[in-house]
């Protein structure tokens, strides 16, 4: 089979064009850090690939409202090196910096994450805790839903073949919220979820006002966990209280056994994730510090390596 046709755009429009062009046989380049993987793999052999790296309205990050949008092309290694994520949107790097190693968290970027709608990715938990809004933009005009309706099945998505995320767009509750993301993988480093969990939360006189937990690997795709949500909201913060409301996670989830783990163990290993991740979103809320937690493993903030299973 020849090699594709590469064309580099430099604007929405441009990629979008690029696109309808390819009548279906394209693909979008960002990182690659995925693509490329399946490309040599034979899982996609697309016609043309779109290079979409110089979009500078896919870039960075901004503020507007009582929200964040941050582009599609964010990358990893940017949400690890970002100083203005505070206790609220902590749970990003939890994600970001237990993404590969320092090449795949340089190139590798949220969209691409987002697009290949694995259910072991891990900024997908973080996002969708966080309540995330994902914007995409195509040949019949953009649209937004909420992200826990973009990923329809395993690898599946609501994207259109001609369609682009352009962003992701975060509500930001203020001072009180905390959030926090943990992973367990059967390895030190670069480790597939076995479980993940992500938590926001925020605080009112001592207690929960509000949580959303985010699991992954736990079901076709990442899933909220709305029993621990409700266990949550108007109890206290007591570590007992938290427990209480983690172990309902198994209402929520529906696992099944690979190469990984078993059911069986993802079924004891949820509530535990969900636990630490509820843990030390309360702890961030209440101290006010984003970007370091309680639960600091060998990678990064979050991670839990396999040996010997988590306590």
């Amino acid at each position: 089979m020849s090699e594709p046709v590469f064309v580099s755009a430099g604007t929405v429009r441009e990629a979008l064009a690029a696109l309808v062009e390819a009548g279906g046989e394209g693909r979008l380049l960002a990182g690659g850090t995925n693509l490329l993987v399946d490309y040599r793999h034979g899982k996609h052999r697309p016609r043309v690939l779109i290079d979409i790296t110089r979009i500078e309205a896919l870039q960075g990050w901004r503020d507007a409202g009582r929200a964040r949008t941050f582009g599609s092309l964010v990358t990893y290694h940017q949400l690890v090196e970002a100083t203005d994520l505070g206790p609220e949107l902590a749970c990003l790097r939890d994600g970001a910096i237990i993404v590969g190693g320092p090449p795949i968290r340089f190139r590798g970027t949220v969209g691409g994450n987002l697009a290949d709608a694995s259910p072991a990715a891990d900024i997908v938990p973080p996002f969708m805790a966080l309540g995330a809004d994902i914007a995409v933009d195509g040949p019949r005009g953009a649209r937004t839903m909420p992200l826990t309706a973009f990923c329809t099945g395993y690898r599946q998505t609501a994207l259109e073949p001609d369609e682009i995320i352009t962003a992701l767009r975060v509500p930001l509750a203020g001072p009180g919220c905390g959030s926090a993301f943990h992973k367990f993988g059967n390895r030190d480093a670069d480790a597939i979820a076995v479980v993940s969990a992500a938590a926001w939360i925020t605080l009112q006189d001592g207690h929960i006002a509000d949580a959303r937990v985010a699991l992954g690997s736990v079901a076709p795709t990442v899933v909220r966990a709305p029993h621990v949500e409700s266990a949550l909201r108007g109890r206290p913060t007591h570590p007992a209280a938290i427990g209480e409301a983690a172990a309902q996670v198994v209402s929520d989830i529906s696992p099944i056994a690979d190469i990984r783990a078993t059911a069986e163990y993802r079924h004891a290993l949820a509530p535990i994730l969900t636990r630490r991740a509820v843990s030390d979103a309360v702890a961030r809320a209440t101290a006010g510090v984003g970007g370091q937690g309680s639960g600091v493993g060998p990678v990064g903030p979050g991670f839990i390596p396999g040996r010997g299973g988590p306590a």
